[in-house]
């Protein structure tokens, strides 16, 4: 169950505007306001932020519900090959620049890590429902505790523009999934607000 229709009239817009602030069809949009259908999370954030109020506002339970409809496959073709390291989940993972290598050596060779995955691309890898875009995480590790951790690097050379919109969606999703979930972006020079330093990341992970 969501606020939309009553914060939509707490603030006097009309559901068209949003419709066109959205994106959606009025349909769509209509049929969120009503509680017939439920947006997902991104769109739920993108509401909000059009709204210019916590995401948490628009939802009367003050809970996002997330589903378990994952899993790593047994096998994997990915491709170009990287180099061999330490606890991979594969015999062999996908190629990576020198960055994102750099950042699974340091953290994924950890001594509380059970295992790592190169995260494969498009259509075959682990995605968080973006609202323009799916963001696909870099990295998927599993720690000997239990927890997932998912792992999306930015090295020095990146542009970075989508950056800040990843980040609070792939921390959010962090939120919402639970205790034994997390996500973090580590960037290399540009700094994004909500991210971390190589340093600061790993050791975070390493009490996880």
């Amino acid at each position: 169950m969501n606020r939309i229709k009553e914060v939509l009239e707490q603030k006097g817009i009309k559901q068209t505007w949003l419709t066109e602030k959205l994106g959606k069809s009025y349909n769509m949009v209509n049929a969120y306001a009503q509680n017939r259908q439920q947006p997902r999370l991104e769109i739920f954030m993108k509401i909000a932020e059009i709204l210019d109020i916590d995401v948490k506002d628009l939802i009367i339970s003050k809970k996002i519900n997330t589903k378990e409809n994952w899993k790593l496959a047994k096998e994997i073709v990915p491709g170009n090959l990287g180099s061999s390291i330490g606890k991979s989940l594969y015999e062999r993972e996908a190629s990576m620049n020198n960055f994102e290598e750099q950042v699974i050596m340091d953290i994924g060779t950890s001594a509380n890590v059970e295992f790592w995955h190169r995260n494969l691309e498009r259509g075959k890898g682990f995605y968080i429902n973006g609202f323009k875009a799916n963001h696909y995480p870099d990295f998927i590790l599993q720690t000997k505790s239990g927890k997932t951790i998912l792992i999306e690097t930015k090295g020095g050379h990146l542009d970075n523009t989508d950056s800040a919109a990843k980040c609070r969606l792939g921390n959010e999703w962090g939120k919402q999934a639970g205790n034994d979930f997390a996500y973090f972006m580590i960037f290399e020079k540009k700094e994004v607000d909500g991210a971390y330093t190589l340093d600061k990341a790993k050791e975070l992970i390493s009490g996880m």
